[in-house]
């Protein structure tokens, strides 16, 4: 991205604030109460640095066009002890119209925006969301749009292309590519920054094996959540043209997981790619072959 696109994405970003926070704070209405079914699950977590500001990734995904949805925020019981006492007025109203706020007992860090909702609706699809993004009105509705034409696959917005050297092994994670507009790939590895839709049934059995992810990978949930859908022959799908980043919310990034997978030397995504790709005994170079 350069410079001038960061100064765009910065005013959408101060715009898009200013407008959620005008929503936060005058509307009441619930904005499900009308919803007679339920398609899809929109599922996300936070922790105590970003709570202040979360509320604004919520008044986007609550001002999506789609209808037939629900929202789920999962948050830790021992980040927030006192449940609903701990948490901003913003969370609060949001709660009221129609947000559901759960408390897990453990913290499983980012895992827990996909981990509990898996139980808790497993016949829908879920779409993962992160806590500091602003969320475009048609998110929703497009990510549903391609799941009607790919319902096996899981979808995406943003991810990188697993790729390798001339000798066929893994390159580092860093150095990955993009995957190609509107195509699937078992090599694409979606991240969950700008949303991605998992259709129901299909990860691997070990999908909520906290034992094993906390152990392997405990700071790449993205990852995981590719092994176990490559090992049940999912294809991951780019619903779009091109990879988009949606505009951030300001001053979140100061605690970054991202900066942390990608700098720390003992359990970066390569690390933990290795640790996955090494248990489950994959041969990442087979799935070349057949692409």
């Amino acid at each position: 991205m350069n410079v001038i696109d960061k100064i765009i994405m910065g005013l959408k970003s101060i715009y898009l604030s200013f407008l959620y926070t005008i929503y936060n704070l005058f509307l009441n209405k619930n904005r499900f109460e009308e919803t007679n079914e339920v398609h899809v699950v929109v599922s996300l977590t936070c922790f105590p640095g970003r709570i202040k500001k979360v509320y604004l990734t919520l008044e986007s995904i609550m001002a999506q066009q789609y209808n037939n949805f629900k929202v789920v925020l999962y948050l830790s019981h021992e980040e927030f002890p006192k449940g609903l006492e701990d948490l901003p007025r913003s969370l609060i109203r949001l709660h009221k119209r129609g947000v559901d706020i759960n408390f897990t007992c453990e913290n499983i860090r980012s895992y827990k925006k996909l981990h509990y909702a898996l139980s808790d609706f497993p016949e829908l699809p879920v779409i993962t969301a992160d806590d500091d993004v602003l969320y475009p009105s048609r998110w929703v509705n497009d990510f549903m749009e391609s799941h009607k034409l790919f319902h096996d696959d899981i979808l995406f917005v943003r991810g990188h292309q697993i790729t390798f050297d001339r000798n066929g092994n893994v390159k580092k994670y860093i150095s990955f590519g993009k995957p190609a507009g509107y195509s699937a790939s078992s090599l694409y590895i979606p991240t969950g920054v700008s949303g991605i839709l998992y259709p129901p049934g299909c990860f691997f059995q070990d999908v909520q094996n906290k034992d094993i992810f906390m152990k392997l990978a405990p700071n790449a949930d993205d990852i995981w959540y590719k092994v176990m859908t490559l090992l049940n022959g999912r294809k991951s799908r780019l619903i779009y043209k091109k990879p988009i980043h949606y505009p951030p919310i300001l001053g979140t990034q100061k605690i970054s997981l991202r900066k942390q997978n990608l700098s720390k030397q003992h359990l970066n995504n390569d690390t933990q790619l290795l640790n996955l790709i090494d248990y489950y005994s994959i041969e990442l170079a087979d799935f070349k072959k057949k692409e």
